[in-house]
């Protein structure tokens, strides 16, 4: 299983990776100090991520538990052939462009009701909303240099730009409320 390590704000980062043991058991050493979250990917899987934040704070972490589910496949029959046909092509068509997933958090937790947007210049932004785990999904996005905005309804917000040439999978954002302002 191929493991992925992503440090939170830090897109520009290359993700550290490493693979586990046959049995699951992995370990990733030579961390910075600083919030991570873990991916797992194998093949006929869907993606698997670890799920809380990681905190290193110079203490080794032990525990990371990531769970894969079998990932889903498309069956059917395509009807009306004439006797003895043989071959029939079935096609299945995916809206074009690229895709954009990830999660967005507030102060380390899921930001379950945020809002994400991806802006080229001169375009209408294609905005949606995290799910109840802050997680994210726009899909049929041109290539080009976005600007994303996030924010919650706390009223935190933040903008990242993002060359996006290819999909991109596990981007994590993580709002930081500011100090409470007394009246």
């Amino acid at each position: 299983m191929a493991l992925e390590l992503r440090r939170f704000r830090r897109l520009l980062d290359p993700p550290q990776q490493a693979i586990s043991a046959a049995d699951g058991s992995f370990r990733l050493t030579g961390l910075d100090r600083g919030r991570y979250r873990l991916v797992a990917r194998l093949p006929g899987y869907t993606e698997g991520q670890s799920a809380h934040t990681v905190e290193l704070n110079g203490q080794s972490v032990a525990g990371v538990e990531i769970v894969l589910e079998p990932g889903a496949s498309i069956q059917g029959a395509v009807t009306g052939l004439r006797p003895g046909s043989v071959d029939a092509p079935a096609e299945l068509r995916f809206e074009p462009g690229f895709r954009l997933t990830g999660q967005l958090l507030v102060a380390g937790e899921p930001a379950s009701g945020g809002v994400v947007d991806a802006s080229l210049p001169g375009q209408n932004p294609r905005r949606t909303r995290t799910d109840h785990q802050g997680r994210f999904d726009i899909q049929g996005l041109p290539g080009g240099s976005y600007k994303l905005t996030f924010w919650h309804g706390r009223g935190i917000a933040a903008e990242q730009p993002l060359d996006l040439q290819s999909d991109y999978y596990n981007l994590f954002i993580d709002l930081q409320p500011g100090p409470v302002r007394p009246n």
